[in-house]
């Protein structure tokens, strides 16, 4: 390795490679500034030769970028910088890119969600700085920003969850003094000043289809009016159709929160709203920006090669204390084409009905234990109805503890309950 005296920069590159650029030789070196440039490879353990950059530079700050680029910016040579310039991974080469307004040294680059750099504080021209300014690396170009509270260099900042920027502590010139104040920088500002304003939220995906039974999540991006993310916002997610649940969630620094719910045992269709709940009182008011978006859950997939067999007189007691009688078998072939019949009588009082499957469309087993058939069927002779039945085949003979559930689209549901008579049998081949 070139001996790089401090202050040079070192970036963590998504190869995972480490560059090393600029700095100083040190008094020995005369403090000549380099622009001299490397990558340690910790795989190797080795430093090979890049760059080297457009000019020597150190005191300079080195920012990732999510393009995979370094955005390497102002520093000092025989005098302060205004430019900067960016290291291409791919060609192992450093080019010029736009200057900033303001010559600075010792000063902090922070990469926020919008994709921006910010570049705060610093020194230059035997002052300490308070001003801030803008990388926008689609343009190219630096653009001035609200400046800190306190001119400050060497100080420590940090993106925080919220998006804002804690700029603390640091040192001014040139009365040397250390400073133990702290302050706040946010992406984006209202024109009267505080928390920026959400005007737009997008939900994703927008339409989606999933099997029954299954987990489905929704994210809402919240953006201000000049399309930046707006954290710190509660957005609340409400779900009707075949599920009626709801929830809430705090944008995250990229401006999103995801809401997730378990869909529902027979096919159906839900939607999905949500909005951002800007003064947090649980009502959406004016002004308050809303998305939306629909899901619709189909049977699952068959598995192939089982058969369920529910033989010698199926009997239960169902949960609105009904007895209940029944019977069937349901196949699949190794293409996971499906056949069967089901039927199922609740001889009531609570709530009498005859059903009788018009075909089996869907069959999943779990090993030779646990298994649930999908149909249409008719009601009382009539219609046309979904039915789910889960069974389990936990003993030979089942009574007392093979269990059988059949759910109907007419809101039936006979509970889990244990075989007062009959026997389930799960067959893979």
């Amino acid at each position: 390795m070139i001996c790089h005296s401090t202050p040079g920069s070192a970036t963590l590159l998504p190869t995972g490679k480490v560059l090393i650029a600029g700095g100083t030789l040190g008094a020995s070196g005369g403090f000549a500034r380099l622009s001299d440039a490397e990558l340690y490879d910790p795989m190797t353990g080795t430093f090979t030769v890049t760059g080297p950059m457009t000019i020597p530079r150190n005191a300079h700050t080195a920012t990732l970028l999510p393009t995979g680029k370094v955005l390497i910016a102002g520093g000092e040579d025989i005098s302060n910088l205004v430019s900067a310039e960016l290291y291409d991974p791919t060609t192992g080469t450093f080019t010029a890119t736009g200057s900033m307004a303001i010559a600075r040294q010792q000063h902090k680059a922070v990469l926020l969600p919008t994709g921006k750099v910010l570049i705060a504080g610093g020194f230059s021209a035997g002052i300490s700085l308070n001003s801030a300014e803008l990388y926008d690396p689609a343009t190219g170009t630096f653009s001035s920003t609200g400046s800190m509270g306190t001119d400050r260099l060497g100080f420590f900042s940090v993106l925080l969850p919220t998006g804002q920027v804690l700029a603390a502590g640091g040192q001014q010139q040139p009365s040397g003094a250390r400073i133990s104040a702290a302050e706040l920088y946010s992406t984006a500002i209202c024109p009267g000043g505080g928390p920026p304003t959400p005007a737009t939220l997008i939900l994703t995906p927008a339409t989606a289809t999933n099997p029954v039974g299954t987990q489905h999540c929704v994210t809402a991006t919240v953006k201000d009016a000049g399309g930046n993310p707006v954290p710190g916002v509660t957005v609340r997610f409400k779900v009707t159709g075949s599920v009626n649940t709801s929830g809430s969630a705090t944008t995250n620094a990229s401006g999103q929160a995801t809401f997730c719910y378990t869909g529902p045992a027979l096919p159906g269709a839900d939607a999905i709203t949500a909005y951002a709940d800007t003064n947090n009182n649980g009502v959406q008011d004016t002004g308050e920006p809303s998305g939306a978006a629909t899901k619709t859950w189909v049977l699952p997939v068959t598995t192939p090669l089982c058969q369920i067999i529910i033989t010698n007189g199926g009997r239960i007691t169902a949960a609105n204390g009904d007895k209940a009688t029944f019977g069937g078998n349901a196949q699949s072939s190794a293409t996971g084409a499906t056949k069967g019949q089901e039927e199922y009588k609740d001889h009531g009082p609570a709530q009498p009905l005859n059903v009788q499957s018009l075909n089996v469309l869907a069959i999943v087993c779990e090993g030779t234990t646990q298994a649930s058939i999908y149909g249409q069927a008719t009601i009382n002779g009539a219609g046309s109805f979904i039915y789910r039945i889960n069974v389990k085949d936990l003993a030979d003979p089942g009574a007392g503890q093979d269990t059988y559930w059949i759910l109907l689209s007419n809101g039936y549901n006979s509970g889990e309950q244990k075989l007062e008579a009959g026997n389930v049998q799960i067959r893979r081949q």
